[in-house]
């Protein structure tokens, strides 16, 4: 018996060794802190070019950055985690700014990429919080993007889930589906989901839906108190090669206090 006693109990070393070495290294996340910034002192950014796990490990509370983009994703297949912290700038411009405060995080590989996901993350005092490009799959999760001059902007995007997010004070809106007045750039955001969002005390609106922006479902969002409207889904007349917003679904959320919808 005690032969056999030790036999078990060397099998089951064995089995928490190997298990320990295929959990570790190899599926850790990788943090962005200084050792793989890029830029100069005050203008630092990172940019992720390969899929994989991602999170913000600066030193302190909040990481300031006059960059252009602070945070730019350039591959499928990533998550995000803000872990809490801030990246912040010297104030939301006006007007977009190409050389500086740009961006907080941008998806933009070029080609459109799938499958991002960024979660718990504050930005502030930027043109754009957090901007969705030619993306599909993925989505916005516990973040909260006041006080920029946009808070959540998505832009030829599809299958995205925005929930549990805040956008509050914001210059312009906090949420917006953004279309293009081009007729020769296709932009289309469609089959997404907007569910429980705070969208208070923006500019002009909470929540906005412009030109092409079919089939998402919007469900349990609050979009009071802001300088224009609530909940906007909104066409252009003098645009009549695009189509307005159609086919999208509204249920549960929460518009008052604004001086339309």
């Amino acid at each position: 018996m005690r032969v056999t006693s030790m036999t078990w109990i060397l099998f089951q070393i064995i089995c928490m060794v190997v298990l320990t070495g295929a959990m570790s290294p190899a599926n850790a996340a990788t943090p962005l802190n200084s050792s793989n910034w890029e830029g100069t002192d005050g203008n630092r950014f990172w940019q992720i070019w390969s899929s994989g796990d991602y999170y913000l490990d600066t030193v302190g509370d909040g990481f300031s950055t006059n960059a252009v983009t602070a945070i730019r994703i350039r591959a499928s297949n990533v998550t995000l985690d803000g872990r809490g912290k801030t990246i912040t700038g010297s104030g939301p411009p006006p007007t977009p700014q190409p050389s500086s405060d740009h961006i907080g995080v941008q998806v933009n590989a070029g080609p459109q990429v799938s499958n991002v996901q960024i979660k718990n993350l504050n930005v502030e005092k930027k043109f754009y919080g957090i901007l969705l490009e030619w993306i599909t799959q993925g989505g916005v999760q516990n973040c909260n993007t006041s006080g920029n001059h946009y808070g959540i902007t998505l832009w030829a995007a599809d299958f995205l889930t925005l929930t549990g997010n805040t956008a509050n004070n914001n210059i312009a809106s906090g949420i917006v589906l953004d279309g293009n007045d081009s007729s020769t750039i296709d932009c289309v955001n469609h089959d997404n989901t907007l569910t429980s969002n705070t969208t208070n005390n923006n500019g002009e609106t909470g929540i906005t839906l412009w030109l092409e922006s079919p089939n998402n479902t919007l469900t349990n969002n609050i979009a009071n108190n802001n300088g224009d409207k609530g909940i906007s889904l909104l066409g252009d007349a003098t645009l009549p090669h695009l189509k307005s917003p159609e086919n999208n679904t509204l249920s549960g959320n929460t518009a008052n206090n604004n001086p339309v919808g």
